[in-house]
């Protein structure tokens, strides 16, 4: 099981990276085993966030239904098509929490969580779907750290 100090040493790593690299420079994540360090193939920063969120909420959440929703990335336009017709929707945001409730006689469905490493921003097609999600009672997040995703995710479950 993941310790918070370990998804700590994890964001730690993120954002130390994200400091002076390219979000597609690839960086070494421990990912909480010791003395076994392994260097990560090229991929995007907020993939790596990603993880450690999805970390976190199995790690402290285990009975919430939590899931990561793989709409970015690129693909050759065939296999953009076919995910098109299957009903990929540009702007979901990246990661669903599945939990509803209910506060000041207010209901919200779920949580979704677009997470984003700085300076990076949501794209119109993610403003406007998430505002979308609100409107039927959804709520919405942008997210640049481990520590604003932990602080939104633990306001939301308690």
């Amino acid at each position: 099981m993941t310790t918070e100090a370990e998804l700590k040493a994890m964001q730690k790593t993120i954002s130390d990276k994200a400091g002076n690299a390219k979000p597609t420079d690839s960086f070494v994540a421990n990912m909480g085993k010791a003395d076994k360090v392994k260097k990560a193939p090229k991929r995007h920063l907020e993939d790596d966030l990603q993880e450690v969120v999805i970390r976190y909420l199995r790690a402290f959440y285990p009975k919430v239904i939590a899931y990561a929703i793989p709409n970015g990335g690129t693909r050759n336009k065939k296999e953009a098509g076919r995910l098109k017709k299957q009903g990929v929707l540009k702007g979901v945001p990246d990661i669903f929490v599945s939990q509803p409730k209910t506060e000041h006689g207010k209901i919200t469905h779920g949580l979704y969580l677009e997470l984003k490493i700085k300076p990076n921003k949501p794209s119109v097609e993610q403003k406007e779907l998430m505002v979308e999600l609100e409107v039927v009672g959804y709520q919405t997040e942008v997210i640049y750290s481990f520590d604003m995703a932990k602080t939104i995710i633990d306001t939301y479950l308690k």
